[in-house]
């Protein structure tokens, strides 16, 4: 699933933080190098603050 980063996601599609296990659902999702420097895709988790790092959204294998 790719999200446009013009309308960035509040959805997590049921996943929890890997970090306070809370749903991540509220997160901000942010796709590989779209803040500058990540490379890549995560969703900020709205309880704890941590980058939850999500795969296959074609970084490097």
């Amino acid at each position: 699933m790719l999200i446009d980063p013009s309308t960035r996601s509040k959805s997590s599609g049921g996943r929890t933080c890997q970090w306070c296990e809370s749903a991540l659902s509220g997160g901000t999702s942010y796709l590989p190098y779209e803040d500058g420097g990540n490379s890549d895709a995560y969703i900020v988790c709205p309880s704890c603050k941590q980058k939850n790092i999500q795969y296959g959204f074609g970084e490097d294998d």
